[in-house]
């Protein structure tokens, strides 16, 4: 039976903000739930038979707008994803587009794989009732899924709001061959600058509250090779001189 039939009733909002009764789909039933029940009445922009769209807020330099568009084929297939934002850049924007696209299909193939799998053949009916009940009670939509991988980045990955800087850096140490450390959920980053002799850790802590907030800087000099030169001439030394007053 087509996800289509025989399908519930549930409200729609509008771009108006009006409420309307509309029969929908089992999945879009569920999406509708999900987006009503857990994301703010202020960040729904637009939640209707074609599209949705919320915004996703942590600060306001990581900020970003969600649009997911039904098509006739969903939710065999994952609707369409759009992310727009006033300060995060294109290329972060279409690689968490297809980030979102990646998890509807792998949720996807996790469903489908489920449903292939032959039920046990029970011998009471109460346990056989139950098995039936689980399966119907599984998801069919797929917008929690869209949404929640979203959410995640932006609520706990600290370095949003300066992705391009950070890419850049990775780069840099990259070519230059000097160890880095990222610590997304706090904002923390180690490096190891060498020149020669000469080793200097560096460690920049990045505020939740960046750019309004400035970030902090550490750096420890350290000079391994050159401590082993002089320890090589003063243990010598130290040895004759500890030999002649005997």
């Amino acid at each position: 039976m087509s996800d289509f039939t025989d399908a519930p009733s549930a409200e729609v909002v509008t771009t108006d903000g009006d409420v309307v009764g509309r029969t929908l789909s089992a999945a879009h039933a569920e999406d509708f739930e999900y987006i009503t029940e857990f994301v703010p009445a202020s960040a729904i922009k637009a939640l209707t038979e074609e599209f949705i769209s919320v915004t996703i807020v942590r600060t306001p330099y990581a900020r970003v707008s969600l649009a997911i568009t039904y098509h006739d084929q969903y939710p065999h297939k994952p609707p369409g994803v759009e992310l727009t934002s006033p300060s995060l850049p294109f290329a972060l924007l279409r690689k968490l587009e297809k980030d979102c696209v990646d998890a509807a299909k792998a949720e996807l193939v996790k469903r489908n794989a489920g449903e292939a799998q032959e039920p046990p053949q029970e011998k009471e009916g109460k346990v056989q009732a139950q098995a039936q009940a689980q399966a119907q009670a599984q998801s069919v939509g797929l917008v929690e899924v869209i949404y929640s991988s979203i959410h995640k980045f932006i609520h706990t990955n600290i370095f949003v709001p300066c992705w391009k800087e950070m890419k850049q850096l990775v780069t840099m140490c990259t070519e230059l061959k000097h160890p880095l450390q990222l610590d997304e959920k706090k904002g923390l980053l180690s490096m190891r600058l060498c020149s020669g002799e000469y080793r200097q850790g560096v460690q920049i802590t990045v505020p939740e509250a960046y750019p309004d907030e400035a970030i902090k800087v550490s750096s420890r000099v350290v000079v391994v090779e050159l401590y082993i030169c002089v320890c090589a001439y003063v243990w010598p030394y130290a040895f004759v001189c500890a030999a002649e007053e005997r």
